[in-house]
């Protein structure tokens, strides 16, 4: 202690250089943490953006200006092409596609780079390993330094082979609706002529001996008459009236009996590979053996000097958002292969167009109303050929709910019972013929020209102790009430009645689901045959 008092040890001031040294290591340290942040600001932004990308459902990629080489592919680009990022990274186009397509590809980048300016590629067609053809609507976009030199060369590319698929689908179904109006329009009258000629020519040889040169002439004459009303039917398939009249069937008995046919006197034979248990389906029969005969009598005039077709059947399901264009359930898969000459890829395109045909004697109708009867149907026939090799048809149709129905009855011209039937149709010569048939089964007919007259006779026939058993009405009538119209009108007269309804033509859904309207069966008047009637008339009066 001094003469001023006690004395404290003060630190010592930093002199100058101390002072200088630690004001550079704050800055340093300043500097360090800035950078860091910076890094991770930079990091954040990365990861946003690589998500960012990597969640565009695109393809998304980017190669090196200098070597054209992959430097970066987004998750959609993976799974498009079938490559795992690893597998696609330092690679070039050759190593992943063709030459020709790498071919393409290079020189559409050499242009985008040389010219900086974007390339936009409407239609881009590729093969990818993992989903085979695809169409892309590709747009390249040159990525350049700030000297205008080329560093990057960014694509993204959109999977449009869904689109394109719809829109040709749409373009075919309106070239297919513009027949149907054609054929529409003639329908009705030329089916009404021909049924009524059919029912002719069967009254006539119930009246013959079956060994006759008469008989065998009406025979002729009759697969004469088939023949034509098959062909309308055909026609009729491209319109509103060709809707198929659903019962469930199995497709392996239609598919054997319609091949068959179709093969006989052939040098072509058929090999069946069908699914145990394979599913029923809801079909209209006769259409449907007409898209299995179109099918097999291509197959069979594409082997002139014979070979074989491989037919197979199996159950699958389909998932929603496929290529195939389907609804997500349980389908049948019918598959016809033959080993002719092939389609070539210029005309496959088109073998489901309208008139379209590479035979100097063909109508080009065969393909295009089997691929109305599949639509119609709620499936889809795809095709695929190799020239020299042969086609493929792939079939697609909806299983049905239901079991097969077993029919015990038998196809004559014989009444089990007796029974009182009305007819009523506008067409003359079709009530007379008709009428006859009947009565010669053993029925008691009456006739009617329209519903009007049905209606009154049907009226005064309940009145009496006989009332009618069963009533056959023609859904459309020109000029008059129809049978959709006087069913209801019965149904208010009596709503047990019995009613089959009949037309050789109708843009009515009356005929595909006829008991919704209070009918209880289905008469084509055109396509089934005089044993059809009797078999209805036969269930309906036991």
């Amino acid at each position: 202690m001094g003469a001023f008092g006690m004395y404290y040890d003060h630190p010592a001031l930093p002199n100058e250089e101390e002072r200088r040294d630690l004001e550079s290591a704050a800055r340093l340290t300043g500097i360090i943490m800035e950078r860091k942040r910076s890094e991770e600001l930079l990091k954040e932004s990365k990861d946003f953006l690589s998500t960012i990308i990597d969640n565009i459902p695109d393809m998304i990629f980017v190669k090196d200006a200098a070597d054209l080489r992959f430097v970066r592919f987004n998750i959609a680009g993976e799974k498009l092409l079938g490559y795992g990022n690893d597998s696609l990274l330092g690679k070039n186009d050759y190593d992943l596609f063709s030459k020709d397509q790498a071919d393409f590809f290079t020189a559409k980048d050499r242009e985008v780079l040389e010219s900086g300016r974007i390339l936009d590629i409407p239609e881009e067609h590729i093969l990818t390993k993992s989903r085979g053809p695809r169409v892309l609507h590709t747009k390249k976009i040159p990525v350049s330094d700030q000297d205008g030199r080329p560093l990057y060369l960014l694509g993204i590319s959109e999977d449009i082979t869904e689109r394109k698929i719809f829109e040709a689908e749409h373009q075919r179904r309106h070239k297919l609706e513009s027949i149907g109006i054609l054929a529409g329009g003639i329908a009705h009258d030329f089916n009404n002529l021909l049924a009524g000629i059919l029912n002719h020519v069967y009254i006539a040889k119930m009246y013959m001996d079956r060994e006759s040169k008469e008989y065998k002439s009406l025979e002729s004459a009759e697969k004469a008459i088939s023949r034509a009303a098959n062909l309308t039917q055909q026609l009729l398939t491209f319109s509103r009236g060709g809707t198929p009249v659903k019962k469930t069937a199995s497709i392996v008995e239609l598919i054997k009996e319609s091949a068959e046919f179709v093969l006989s006197g052939s040098h072509v034979k058929c090999e069946y590979s069908f699914e145990d248990n394979l599913w029923p389906v809801d079909v209209d029969s006769a259409q449907i053996s007409q898209v299995i005969h179109n099918l097999i009598l291509n197959a069979d005039q594409s082997m002139p000097a014979g070979g074989t077709i491989r037919i197979s059947g199996e159950n699958v399901a389909i998932e929603s958002n496929t290529d195939l264009l389907l609804q997500k359930g349980r389908y049948i898969r019918i598959t016809i292969e033959d080993q002719g000459t092939g389609i070539s890829a210029e005309y496959l395109k088109d073998v489901f167009d309208p008139y379209f045909t590479t035979k100097e004697m063909g109508r080009g109708l065969g393909l295009s109303i089997s691929y109305s009867i599949i639509k119609q149907h709620g499936g889809r026939i795809l095709v695929e050929s190799e020239i020299e090799v042969g086609t493929t048809f792939t079939i697609y149709l909806p299983a049905s709910e239901h079991m097969v129905e077993v029919n015990k009855d038998k196809d004559d011209l014989t009444a089990s019972r007796e029974g009182k039937i009305l007819i009523m149709d506008d067409e003359e010569s079709i009530r007379s013929s008709m009428q006859e048939l009947l009565m010669m089964g053993g029925w008691v007919v009456e006739c009617a020209k329209d519903g009007d007259e049905a209606i009154e006779l049907y009226k005064k026939a309940l009145e009496t102790s006989r009332p009618f058993d069963v009533v056959i009405l023609d859904l459309t009538v020109p000029g008059g009430m129809g049978g959709k119209e006087t069913i209801t009108k019965l149904l208010e007269l009596n709503s047990n009645v019995k009613a089959v309804v009949s037309s050789g033509y109708s843009n009515n859904p009356v005929m595909a689901d006829y008991e919704k309207y209070g009918f209880s069966d289905v008469y084509n008047k055109a396509s089934d045959r005089p044993e059809r009637l009797y078999h209805i008339l036969r269930k309906l009066l036991e």
